[in-house]
């Protein structure tokens, strides 16, 4: 019973801890207003990826030795989007619908 109790105590612990290193939050609205012009865009409520990545890519390479918050939270938010980029650079209803959002919009 001991070891029943123990089992589950731990599983719930585990997933518990999973979902929560999953979860980005948007950054408090100061940091948003200060941060880069391609971060304001990617926190934004429809942010196109296309135009997102190529400012990020010339802001890296002006800035090749920063890491804040802003470039680890791109880095997150690219990979959770993948490859489900439409031609016009919208992550489109239709594919969020088959995922699950682990970064809140807007």
């Amino acid at each position: 019973m001991s070891r029943t109790i123990l089992l589950a105590t731990l599983l719930t612990f585990f997933s518990w801890t999973a979902n929560t290193q999953t979860e980005r939050p948007l950054p408090p609205v100061v940091a948003i207003a200060e941060a880069p012009w391609w971060a304001q865009q990617m926190y934004g409520a429809t942010p196109n990826i296309v135009s997102v990545d190529s400012a990020f890519s010339v802001w890296k390479i002006q800035y090749p030795s920063t890491r804040n918050s802003h470039t680890q939270y791109y880095k997150h938010w690219r990979r959770a989007i993948g490859s489900h980029v439409s031609l016009e650079g919208d992550w489109t209803t239709q594919l969020r619908k088959n995922k699950n959002p682990i970064f809140r919009t807007g």
